[in-house]
């Protein structure tokens, strides 16, 4: 009789130990702890299209190409001319080849030294009898060579009304004229030269611009 109480007490504790309810309140909180635990997803970094740049696109430096490939060996620095100056460039002259008209039939089977779009550039030794090419300039700063053609474009100041105010002082003669642009294209006249007509219409004061037409760059279509 006094074991009795022993058994009982021990089936009480049993019984709170694995009670059902007892367990779901211990491992519940554990389950709602990690239902309320969100995970976080980190989206991917999206660009707006302004933003975005290619890192392997560099902008390229394009080096001035030149109107004339011409062999040193086949030109020369003439040394008694005096430098060519204009809008600060020096302009060195050459001799041992000239540019002539790419489709005059004289020259149609000489041979070919350079060329350009309306002109080849042959030897000064193979050029027709009669016949008168263009000079080649080379400028001193970085090598471009081009084809001085001996036309000078003159832009008038707005005193200039007519070409009559300065071929009465400066003898020329006019490839093109746009009198209401106070616009001309000038050539020499027979027994002149290019640095006394420049010279001559630097001194009337009628003009703003006088620059001579040197062909140094190709031709691009626009």
């Amino acid at each position: 009789m006094r074991r009795w109480p022993f058994f009982v007490i021990l089936i009480a504790v049993a019984a709170y130990v694995f009670s059902p309810k007892e367990r779901v309140s211990v491992v519940a909180p554990a389950l709602v702890t990690r239902a309320a635990t969100p995970k976080v997803v980190q989206a991917p970094l999206v660009l707006a299209p302004h933003v975005r740049r290619p890192a392997s696109v560099v902008p390229k430096k394009v080096a001035p190409q030149s109107a004339l490939k011409i062999d040193r060996q086949s030109v020369f620095t003439r040394e008694d001319r005096p430098l060519l100056v204009q809008s600060g460039r020096r302009w060195r002259w050459l001799d041992g080849a000239v540019a002539v008209p790419s489709d005059d039939a004289r020259v149609a089977h000489v041979p070919r030294l350079s060329e350009r779009a309306g002109f080849w550039v042959i030897a000064s030794g193979d050029l027709p009898a009669g016949m008168e090419g263009l000079p080649l300039v080379e400028r001193e700063d970085n090598g471009l060579v081009g084809i001085f053609t001996g036309v000078l474009k003159a832009m008038g100041k707005p005193g200039l009304q007519n070409d009559g105010q300065f071929r009465s002082a400066c003898p020329c003669e006019i490839n093109q004229a746009y009198p209401q642009l106070k616009s001309y294209l000038l050539e020499v006249s027979a027994g002149q030269s290019h640095e006394e007509l420049k010279t001559c219409l630097q001194g009337t004061g009628l003009f703003k611009r006088l620059e001579w037409e040197i062909l140094d760059h190709p031709r691009t279509s626009r």
